[in-house]
């Protein structure tokens, strides 16, 4: 064993201003001869060309038939005898846009389905109104 405390054999510290070296004397840190390649290698499976399939046309019955529902409902406690109509329509349209959507003419089932289910109940709440009132015109008498 030796008395040296391993401090002895220091690397030496490059020049400031050079880089620093390997063993063989090369610049460390360096890829010299190879540029770096940033590119996406190509793709080997093009995607083959798909044609389009049928254009379904738009959900406008749907929307339409599904407004006129809600609109039959939401001006009930107005209006409740002008609603009435309102209220048919919309369900009459609403069933006729989800025929069209069974036959695959249109898109649009989800509001198709709303619109018949709020037509009826606007219908149900409709004659409810009417009837209440009948009643109560009826009963407070001459």
């Amino acid at each position: 064993m030796s008395a040296s405390s391993g401090w002895d054999n220091l690397p030496t510290a490059p020049e400031p201003g050079l880089p620093s070296r390997d063993a063989s004397g090369e610049p460390v840190g360096y890829a010299l001869g190879v540029p770096p390649l940033y590119e996406q290698p190509p793709n080997p499976h093009p995607l083959p060309y798909l044609a389009k399939g049928p254009v379904v046309p738009s959900e406008g019955m749907s929307t339409t038939g599904f407004v006129l529902s809600i609109s039959g409902i939401a001006l009930d406690f107005f209006v409740p005898i002008l609603t009435f109509p309102l209220a048919v329509a919309g369900l009459i349209v609403s069933a006729i846009a989800l025929r069209r959507c069974r036959l695959g003419l249109a898109a649009g089932r989800g509001l198709a389905i709303a619109g018949i289910v709020v037509g009826g109940i606007g219908i149900v709440v409709d004659v409810a109104m009417v009837l209440i009132l009948a009643l109560a015109l009826g009963s407070m008498g001459p």
